[in-house]
């Protein structure tokens, strides 16, 4: 056996095999999101997260309007606000807030925990290039307990997973 042929049958085993992870990885992202989604609408909205959509609803301007909101609970950035709102006046769901209002605002957190799974798939690859090591890295993501309770959550933890996944695959 050559060695051309050899090297040629190794790189199609190992896309094979990455072809393999890849879509191994997806049911699992496709579970994970049910789950997550089933969890959103078992779970009703406790305090905090209706401090966090109480901004939703205010002005922008006038007394105790928009800003001031955001200046009563200064422990979560801006943005996870404006996404909120943004969400909420643009309608782009609206057919899901009344039968499912607990996981329409839930649901940019449940979508930020499959972005950052996804991100670490594709970070541990570009890394190292082994399916395997990234199906790992991308398994450990998807059921750690942190972000998987952060994506039901109405705040900006799955902001800050996400973010802080991204800038460690980037420094990588």
């Amino acid at each position: 056996v050559s060695q051309s042929s050899n090297d040629t049958m190794h790189r199609r085993r190992k896309e094979l095999f990455f072809f393999f992870a890849l879509i191994l990885a997806g049911i699992l992202l496709f579970f994970a999101v049910c789950f997550q989604v089933w969890v959103a609408q078992r779970h009703s909205l406790w305090g905090d997260e209706l401090d966090t959509i109480t901004a939703v609803f205010r002005n922008w301007r006038g007394p105790k309007n928009f800003w001031w909101q955001i200046g009563q609970y200064p422990s979560a950035p801006p943005g996870d606000y404006l996404v909120e709102r943004w969400l909420y006046r643009s309608g782009t769901l609206s057919w899901l807030y009344e039968p499912a209002e607990e996981l329409f605002w839930r649901l940019p957190y449940i979508f930020l925990y499959t972005a950052t799974c996804i991100l670490t798939f594709l970070g541990s690859w570009r890394l190292t290039r082994s399916p395997f090591i990234s199906f790992v890295a991308f398994s450990l993501m998807l059921t750690s307990q942190g972000p998987m309770v952060y994506a039901t959550e109405t705040r900006f933890y799955s902001w800050l997973v996400f973010f802080m996944s991204a800038s460690i695959w980037q420094l990588l």
